[in-house]
């Protein structure tokens, strides 16, 4: 049953990669390829592997406590936590590569335990719901977020405040503004239903504009606490997160216009999901920022024309 399952994992990332057309194919190889070296360069330097491990850690555990598929895993899957643990040590692979090229054996016991402990764990987190009640300050008209926090309450809190605790290194004040930007994607991952795009009562234009103000509304309240403490500790290195919300800004607004330039009812494309990877290209490669700006305005236009397919009886 485990070998069905891996094969039909393989099947699924080759149907993915066959959607697209093969520019674009060739682009997400290089992001791969690039991803792949960069952590695996990374790992290998002691300055920088802890950071990398933390990195690594945090995003497996938000993953795999949050991950949708978990509960038909363990319905149908006998050995499932055997299956988790596969797919994170198959993805860890790079790291693991660059903790052995540096003889940091240290480090690669403690990360093959923490991915023990981790299969062998449910989210002591919660969901953020029985929350619910304290993110009444969120207007509805924020559904998207309202509805992030729930499910991320717990996890964004201890990222929070242990990226303000250990604010006074650099690596930790960059790793917590990173992490929390790459999570915020979550609010663009699920198309909404037409009764709650209807519930609305605005046009296409509203509607996208108050998606938009609401990216910066909380993108901001969540970044300025960590980029302020970052600017007291590191005064003149202050440039440095500037210009990573900058980019983590740019890639939300990039994520929030394909969602609805493509969009369809509670529809999830693959497509989204391999465009989504292109973009995050400007990780590694921040020069290329104005490409992702000039296709996130095309991306734009095409939203509002797509969202007024569905509202355009309220123009």
């Amino acid at each position: 049953m485990i070998k069905v399952f891996l094969e039909l994992r393989f099947k699924q990332l080759r149907y993915i990669f066959k959607e697209v057309n093969w520019l674009y194919q060739s682009v997400l190889a290089v992001i791969l390829a690039m991803t792949i070296c960069g952590i695996t360069v990374l790992a290998s330097q002691r300055q920088s592997s802890l950071i990398s491990l933390v990195a690594h850690i945090f995003l497996f555990a938000s993953f795999h406590w949050f991950r949708p598929d978990l509960n038909f895993l363990k319905a149908y899957i006998e050995k499932h936590k055997l299956v988790c643990f596969i797919e994170y040590l198959v993805t860890s692979i790079p790291i693991l590569i660059g903790l052995i090229i540096s003889y940091q054996f240290d480090y690669i016991i403690i990360h093959l335990l923490s991915l023990f402990a981790l299969v062998n764990t449910t989210s002591p987190l919660g969901s953020g719901a029985k929350a619910a009640h304290s993110l009444k300050f969120i207007s509805d008209q924020y559904f998207e977020w309202k509805s992030w926090f729930r499910r991320y309450l717990y996890l964004i809190i201890i990222l929070w405040v242990v990226g303000m605790f250990f604010s006074f290194q650099m690596g930790f004040g960059i790793l917590t503004i990173l992490l929390i930007g790459l999570l915020m994607i979550g609010c663009y991952d699920q198309n909404e239903s037409l009764s709650i795009l209807t519930a609305s009562q605005q046009n296409a234009k509203g509607y996208f504009s108050t998606r938009i103000s609401g990216m910066i509304l909380f993108s901001v309240m969540l970044y300025a606490p960590l980029f302020l403490l970052f600017c007291i500790f590191h005064l003149k290195s202050w440039y440095l997160p500037l210009i990573l919300i900058m980019v983590l800004l740019s890639y939300q607004y990039y994520a929030l216009t394909i969602k609805y330039a493509f969009y369809e009812p509670q529809n999830n494309t693959s497509r989204n999901k391999v465009l989504l990877s292109l973009g995050a290209l400007v990780f590694a490669l921040p020069f290329i920022l104005p490409a992702i700006w000039a296709l996130s305005i095309k991306l734009h236009f095409k939203a509002i024309k797509t969202l007024n397919t569905y509202l355009h009886d309220f123009n």
